[in-house]
């Protein structure tokens, strides 16, 4: 059936509310023009109407479903991404002191750790530059090491140590965890830079233990001098 002249103005009529309508407006001309509908006519008018309003609501709601759903999408990547960084290098501890140096670290090592550490950031080099008062070979060590899923990104991770000195931290500390936890053993790793006077930046020693879930020592109080370099 044909919709007549003034379909749309009447429309918008009766689907205001609240508007007080002249008689001589357009709209109050298309809603007396309704009124000489045959009452046919007048229902095919509602229905019509009614299926536009129902179709423009569904419209709507898939439009807002669009968008929630890419709200929660983001929102669950968000967390998903999350949940990876503190999976990996999971520091459970830390402590701070003079200038943020780090007086303690703490992380709690499993197999799905391993090798999904992250090298050291700019902010980490910035910090390690802010801290080395002399040792020119000094590198920013990672006390919590990389393979073993430390983050090189925060700094409550890193402290001057030299080259010489971080080979005997590897082989002392990093390799019998890793060892350890290839097997199975799920390793807590406790690590205390020592420092000569309350001011200092640079470690003279870091001292580090690790024990497995049973109690079962991995390293033994381990002790690595850390003398400056020229």
């Amino acid at each position: 059936m044909r919709i007549p002249t003034g379909w749309s103005s009447a429309r918008k009529v009766w689907s205001a509310e609240g508007n007080v309508i002249s008689p001589g407006s357009p709209e109050g001309k298309a809603r007396g023009h309704l009124k000489t509908f045959s009452p046919p006519r007048r229902l095919d008018y509602y229905w019509h109407l009614a299926v536009s309003s129902v179709k423009t609501l569904v419209l709507q709601r898939e439009r807002i479903a669009s968008t929630m759903s890419c709200y929660l999408a983001a929102i669950i990547i968000s967390a998903f991404s999350l949940s990876l960084d503190m999976a990996v290098g999971e520091i459970t501890d830390h402590e701070s002191g003079y200038w943020g140096r780090v007086n303690y670290v703490k992380a709690v090592i499993s197999s799905s750790d391993l090798d999904t550490g992250s090298q050291v950031g700019e902010l980490a080099q910035t910090f390690f530059r802010k801290l080395v008062a002399n040792g020119k070979n000094d590198i920013p060590a990672q006390l919590i090491p990389r393979r073993l899923g430390g983050t090189g990104t925060e700094t409550y991770n890193i402290a001057p140590m030299n080259e010489r000195s971080a080979t005997f931290y590897k082989r002392k500390v990093e390799d019998p965890i890793y060892e350890a936890v290839s097997g199975g053993a799920t390793v807590t790793l406790e690590v205390w830079p020592r420092y000569e006077g309350t001011e200092a930046t640079r470690p003279v020693r870091f001292e580090a233990k690790a024990t497995q879930d049973d109690g079962t020592a991995v390293v033994d109080n381990a002790v690595v001098e850390n003398p400056p370099t020229a």
